[in-house]
């Protein structure tokens, strides 16, 4: 299996974060070995038996869908020996469990990762004055209207509202999202 597959593998199992503490790599190493018993006992997968080119037409052919294990079991090079320690490795594992060890591992790595302490943000400068944006007036506003950009600009749709409609959207997001995160991690 090259590289690239193998990576795409761990990664769904533990996502993009960067792991770089000597307690990550412990957790990353016991998540490591349960995708592969999960593989390797208990996915079947298709071996290609055969690849015919017709002109620019190609016929695949493969084999009966069935696990790595069987088919090793199958295979005369494996030795008796190695057979027995593969079968008796098959009668101890339960795929549910095993999922439900990735999951738990995967999580606690999350916590681990996502608690680590953040770069601290670079220091603010003083400003001698602040500038008008583009959307501010630079003269000090007259008459009963407030100091917003757009008070009292009417629309065919009613009052202007500009950026407070765009922002409200954003934290609708935003707390929609953290109730879809609080109840997937809230499941087990």
């Amino acid at each position: 299996m090259s590289s690239r597959r193998t990576g795409a593998v761990v990664r769904t199992v533990v996502g993009y974060h960067r792991y770089d503490t000597p307690a990550e790599l412990l957790l990353l190493n016991k998540i490591w070995a349960l995708p592969s018993q999960m593989t390797n006992y208990f996915l079947a997968q298709q071996k290609l038996i055969s690849k015919v080119r017709d002109g620019a037409k190609v016929a695949k052919r493969y084999d009966v869908p069935t696990t790595p294990h069987r088919r090793a079991e199958r295979h005369e090079t494996v030795s008796a020996q190695d057979k027995t320690i593969m079968k008796d490795t098959l009668i101890g594992l339960n795929p549910v469990a095993i999922q439900r060890q990735i999951q738990a591992l995967s999580t606690e790595l999350l916590t681990l990762t996502t608690s680590k302490a953040s770069a601290t943000p670079k220091p603010q400068i003083a400003t001698s004055a602040p500038r008008a944006s583009a959307h501010e007036s630079t003269k000090p506003a007259i008459g009963g209207l407030d100091n917003h950009p757009n008070s009292g600009v009417e629309t065919e749709h009613g009052p202007d509202l500009g950026n407070y409609v765009i922002v409200h959207r954003f934290a609708v997001l935003i707390i929609g999202a953290a109730a879809w995160l609080a109840n997937l991690i809230a499941t087990p």
